[in-house]
């Protein structure tokens, strides 16, 4: 199914940037296309901006979370907690855990069949593709840097 070929992929990720053993000539080489996890600018303004918006911004109808720029997604994402008001109030875990994206709610919210409360994301719009939700995954494994 879609999820067991998402959660391949992250432990593929993960296992890729986690192979600390390896002697420098045998480590991915910086900036190789394959290897590179997303930075968040490209994540904000191929995905973000385009499927999360106008609900996660001021006026909108999750406007707790506030994705409307950039700056603000980024510090929203990585410092966030569920809204006390939401429905995932009651949700054991951090909006974003970096270095685990199976335990972070944002990928949870975007896959299919884990849902650990309220709907599927983005609510009002097409589905995130795999391959989108699969780079959000590989940038939280990487650390969720800016």
């Amino acid at each position: 199914t879609r999820s067991a070929l998402l959660v391949l992929m992250a432990l593929v990720v993960a296992t890729t940037a986690c192979a600390s053993s390896e002697s420098p000539s045998d480590a991915p080489q910086a900036g190789s296309a394959s290897n590179a996890a997303p930075n968040f600018q490209s994540l904000y303004t191929d995905i973000f901006s385009r499927q999360c918006l106008p609900c996660h911004a001021p006026g909108g109808l999750m406007s707790e979370l506030d994705l409307s720029s950039e700056a603000i997604a980024y510090h929203s994402l990585t410092t966030a907690q569920p809204s006390p008001h939401g429905v995932c109030q009651s949700a054991a875990t951090a909006l974003l855990i970096p270095g685990d994206c199976m335990n972070s709610l944002l990928y949870r919210k975007l896959i299919r069949d884990q849902q650990p409360c309220g709907s599927r994301m983005p609510l009002r719009d097409v589905p995130v593709s795999d391959d989108k939700i699969a780079m959000i995954c590989a940038w939280i494994q990487a650390g969720a840097r800016e």
